[in-house]
């Protein structure tokens, strides 16, 4: 019987060529085994989801509603997302343009876990997408560099 490691080889091999129908398809295999998914396996599946969105044309919904199912299964079975998580979840918003998907999912997630906020990663990628930026920028911890801005100028003025 493969293990965790092995479906998470095979998860990952499909999720670089954006072949998000044979990795859900491991993944239900993963489930029917008995098989209890980690963190890292369930990035593997948000990543094959940011792919598959990046490589779909027209009506790239499947890519999102397969995402937020994962993202359900995830937290159904209290496993703690992190900020790759955040990254591939966000990334593959972005590749459908689904920028209010993205602000409630980067919120959600940021609530649950105060530690990844102002995490570099996740403030590169939500940097990257202005639209978002504009919208959620303080609330995934940038407001850092505000208040120092605002220190530099105070200083300067006495």
């Amino acid at each position: 019987k493969p293990t965790i490691k092995v479906y998470t080889v095979l998860l990952t091999v499909y999720a670089k060529l954006g072949q998000l129908d044979e990795t859900d398809a491991i993944y239900k295999k993963i489930l029917s085994d008995g098989i209890k998914p980690d963190m890292k396996m369930f990035n593997t599946l948000f990543f094959a989801c940011y792919r598959a969105a990046e490589a779909q044309t027209g009506d790239g919904t499947k890519a999102l509603v397969k995402l937020e199912g994962y993202l359900q299964d995830m937290q159904k079975a209290d496993v703690k997302h992190n900020s790759v998580t955040i990254d591939n979840v966000v990334k593959a918003c972005r590749n459908q343009n689904d920028v209010d998907k993205a602000e409630m999912w980067l919120r959600r997630l940021l609530n649950e876990n105060e530690m990844l906020k102002g995490n570099r990663l996740i403030l590169s990628t939500v940097d990257n997408w202005p639209e978002l930026r504009n919208r959620v920028m303080t609330a995934a911890g940038n407001n850092r560099r505000d208040s120092r801005r605002g220190r530099r100028s105070r200083n300067n003025n006495e």
